[in-house]
């Protein structure tokens, strides 16, 4: 009877541990599904500096062949 109660302490210790792991796991998991949200806001104002960097570009463009232009044209 004995022999029954320490293994049974044993599996409840072990079942405890396990119990533990599991919350530590669930919480790590919860970090990084928080971390990927943000990475994706991350990636999603990457796409828009590199839209806007586009429009700079091609405006800057736009400019100096004005510019070329106005200068022939005096």
């Amino acid at each position: 009877m004995a022999k029954d109660n320490n293994h049974v302490k044993k599996l409840k210790q072990e079942n405890d541990e396990l119990k533990k792991q599991i919350s530590e796991l669930y919480d790590e998991l919860k970090d990084i599904k928080k971390k990927m949200e943000s990475s994706t806001s991350n990636d999603e104002i990457e796409h828009s500096v590199e839209h806007i960097s586009a429009e700079y570009d091609d405006l800057k463009a736009n400019s100096t062949c004005l510019v070329k232009d106005l200068r022939r044209i005096d």
